[in-house]
């Protein structure tokens, strides 16, 4: 549990050791968090995904995964094996509500993005692009975004509440979208969400794209002032590459009860000494990068979805 005592912040979490015993349905399951369905699908690919060799790289793969997380909110990945950085993931929610596909504006924070970029520094999936710029890709004149709101306030109970995001025409680029469709339902006063990919890496994609599709959700619910129903993702080869299968990799699951205190003069305390030195500070500046912000009045849902989602409440 999570305890604050005037400026001190504690903050913990479990890590489950994988299961020897996978999960039954482990691609169709229901998860109530981004972690628990992490840790379930990267391991049950490992042991019982089924191998391939698109564009000749090897991967483990399950065709037709369907899973639902329960919680939204609760969509960040916190395992040693990979921890997802909650400041990245903001200052990508930046760059996706900016709309801009420039590789300069998103590859100062992670440079993969300048691996998959255009000879004129270009990114092609800036899902951003496509849902919030009405002069990129209109719809009456108005954003995506703006349509997808207008359309479930005129009726609720719309069954067209749908983002697009393009793969035709970049299908022979380095940068093919991997997401197809946002769609969105309101039924019994919630805000449901189906997420349409052809396409997600475990350890890369998954990690960020939860953040900010569940996100997405939780921008729109309280936009139209609903509740929040649970989150679907849908995914054509939910796959994961060969240098991160279990067995190449040196980093492993742990099952530990991690506990942190932070305050003001930057003190950092950890129970457990054998949790990796160099995870665990870069886990906790990024925690403190956002609490810092939020603190100073900025008012980016994001931060504070991140923050609370990181404290893990």
């Amino acid at each position: 549990m999570n305890k604050r005592n005037g400026d001190i912040i504690m903050y913990s979490f479990n890590v489950r050791k994988s299961d020897p015993h996978l999960r039954e349905n482990w691609s169709t399951a229901f998860y109530l968090n981004a972690n628990d369905a992490w840790q379930n699908v990267f391991y049950g690919l490992n042991v019982a995904g089924i191998e391939s060799s698109p564009r000749g790289l090897k991967i483990r793969e399950v065709i037709g995964a369907d899973f639902i997380i329960t919680d939204p909110r609760q969509n960040l990945v916190h395992n040693t094996f990979k921890t997802a950085s909650p400041y990245y993931i903001a200052q990508e929610y930046f760059w996706y509500h900016s709309g801009s596909r420039k590789v300069d504006d998103i590859g100062k924070y992670s440079k993969f993005w300048y691996k998959i970029a255009d000879d004129n520094g270009m990114i092609n999936s800036n899902y951003g692009a496509y849902i919030f710029d009405k002069d990129y890709f209109p719809i009456n004149g108005m954003s995506q975004w703006e349509y997808l709101v207008d359309t479930l306030k005129k009726d609720p109970d719309s069954r067209q509440a749908i983002l697009q995001i393009p793969i035709t025409p970049f299908k022979g680029t380095k940068d093919v979208c991997c997401t197809s469709s946002l769609q969105f339902f309101i039924r019994n006063n919630k805000l449901y969400m189906i997420t349409y990919m052809r396409s997600n890496d475990i350890v890369l994609g998954f990690r960020n794209d939860i953040p900010f599709f569940t996100s997405l959700q939780i921008d729109l619910a309280n936009e139209l002032g609903v509740e929040l129903g649970y989150y679907r993702h849908m995914v054509g080869s939910l796959h994961v590459y060969e240098n991160n299968f279990i067995e190449n990799s040196d980093k492993k699951f742990m099952y530990e009860y991690i506990e942190f205190i932070i305050n003001d003069s930057d003190d950092i305390s950890k129970e457990d000494k054998d949790i990796d030195d160099a995870l665990f500070n870069h886990t906790i500046d990024d925690y403190k990068i956002l609490a810092r912000r939020e603190k100073e009045g900025l008012s980016n849902p994001i931060l504070k979805y991140m923050a609370d989602n990181f404290d893990n409440k």
